[in-house]
């Protein structure tokens, strides 16, 4: 009997022509968790009060991915897999869509890269799929492209700005490791690094990073490095890392899925 009843309701929703049928169907797909009595022919629907979901703004297929945050102002922005880049300036209350001829997103989820801030709180780094760089300066309302001499099949994987110095931001790639001290207008090439970046930490002028082989630090804004740490048969997956009034504590996952703090 209850199979009966689904289709009963499948019949109805394709039998809407009216308005009146339209808004049964608006009801029905929009209500969560029908409860069905398989001892009658009663459907309950939840009343107003129960409908917990309310739409924000945010459309799209379904999937969304590169979801950012910006610890420098009230500025969130995710990509969606239909090519949208969405922006909140509410703390994810409402969200509006950035116009596809300023930025879009790539469909692509599997190479998505999350938007990158400067501290100034107001310029905004953006790449779908790790190519054509995008900055902007006004919140992530307009965008422009910005020249970072990317070499063949060269991705960004990620941006990683200076709290401490709103000029400076890094970019992580699948090649190598480029840095920026005007707020991205120009890039340069960290000449010590020629394989893929695994992460970046900046704790004011000291800069660690990662590749899968070793950990480098830098005691000058990133202008050298020298060997950190070495996990010696280990390839490094993740890395990441965090300052408070005890100190620095640096994090990274290896091959295994173990993590090591240190």
């Amino acid at each position: 009997f209850k199979y009966i009843q689904i289709l009963l309701i499948i019949i109805v929703i394709s039998s809407c022509q009216d308005q009146e049928n339209a808004d049964f169907f608006t009801d029905i797909v929009n209500i969560p968790n029908i409860e069905t009595d398989i001892d009658s022919d009663i459907i309950t629907l939840p009343d107003s009060n129960q409908r917990d979901y309310t739409p924000l703004g945010v459309g799209g297929g379904g999937a969304m991915s590169g979801f950012a945050i910006s610890p420098y102002a009230n500025l969130w922005l995710v990509g969606t897999d239909m090519g949208t880049l969405f922006r909140s300036t509410d703390y994810g209350e409402s969200w509006n869509a950035i116009n596809h001829n300023e930025a879009v997103f790539s469909s692509i989820l599997p190479n998505a890269v999350s938007p990158g801030f400067s501290a100034d709180g107001k310029t905004v780094f953006h790449a779908s799929q790790g190519i054509n760089p995008l900055r902007s300066i006004d919140g992530a309302i307009t965008f422009e492209s910005i020249v970072m001499n990317l070499l063949n099949n060269e991705k960004i994987k990620y941006w990683q700005s200076n709290s401490f110095n709103e000029d400076q931001i890094f970019a992580g790639t699948n090649q190598g490791l480029l840095k920026s001290e005007d707020k991205g207008v120009s890039w340069s090439r960290i000449s010590n690094f020629n394989q893929e970046s695994i992460g970046t930490y900046v704790d004011q002028n000291k800069i660690y990073h990662a590749t899968k082989d070793k950990i480098w630090i830098s005691e000058d804004s990133g202008t050298s490095f020298n060997e950190y740490f070495d996990p010696e048969s280990l390839n490094i997956r993740l890395f990441t890392g965090g300052t408070d009034h005890r100190g620095t504590t640096l994090t990274f996952s290896d091959d295994d899925g173990e993590n090591v703090r240190f």
